[in-house]
């Protein structure tokens, strides 16, 4: 029979000492805020060179983007111009192609409604068959011109023309256009639904070049 079996308690074990550091291994790093590991990083050494060349490439892309703001703005005041030449320019050529053709009515419903008040449609075809039967025409760039009464507080243009007569007289004339609805507005429309379109408001007549023959 043993010791356990019949209920006398054997000899007593020594207990171990515990340890006061682990057998191998740094000694760990205590937790917490504000505290520094033992072996901190050293600082990153920024280079000044590769700081003055990013400022470098930063600068060239602000004036890249620039240029090239200049270049769409430019592109698109050249485009409004143009069209704008075009407008003009086809405007007085319809006028003209009907007086040409002797179409004086039709010429009359082509000028702006400020010269329509001011000067009736018999008075306006008296004045044109009195002013010679026009053989050809030539037009040239618009320029910008003060507006003249108009209904409409567009910007006027002035389309040169150099005009040719059936009995070999050549004249030159500015004819100044504005944009006008094409349509009379009804009861109800908006402005902003209403086309406009170029019409011609007076002329400006230079002196007449000398007849040749």
């Amino acid at each position: 029979m043993t010791a356990y079996d019949s209920g006398v308690p054997g000899p007593a074990q020594p207990e171990r000492a515990p340890e006061a550091f682990p057998t191998s291994g740094p000694p760990p790093v205590p937790a917490g805020p504000g505290v520094r590991p033992p072996f901190a990083a050293p600082p990153v050494r920024k280079e000044p060179g590769k700081l003055a060349l990013w400022l470098i490439l930063g600068g060239l892309g602000v004036v890249v983007c620039l240029v090239a703001g200049g270049i769409g703005l430019g592109g698109a005041l050249i485009s409004a111009y143009n069209d704008t030449d075009r407008e003009a320019r086809t405007a007085v050529s319809d006028y003209l192609d009907a007086l040409r053709d002797e179409q004086y009515g039709d010429a009359y419903r082509m000028t702006c409604r400020a010269h329509r008040k001011e000067v009736s449609e018999e008075s306006f075809a008296a004045s044109k068959r009195g002013a010679g039967r026009l053989d050809a025409y030539q037009l040239d760039t618009i320029l910008p011109v003060e507006a003249p009464d108009s209904d409409e507080p567009e910007p006027a243009y002035a389309v040169p023309a150099e005009l040719r007569f059936d009995d070999g007289s050549v004249d030159y004339r500015h004819f100044v256009v504005v944009r006008e609805p094409l349509k009379a507005p009804k009861p109800g429309d908006k402005a902003a639904d209403a086309e406009f379109g170029f019409r011609v408001c007076g002329e400006q007549t230079r002196r007449p070049t000398p007849n040749p023959t």
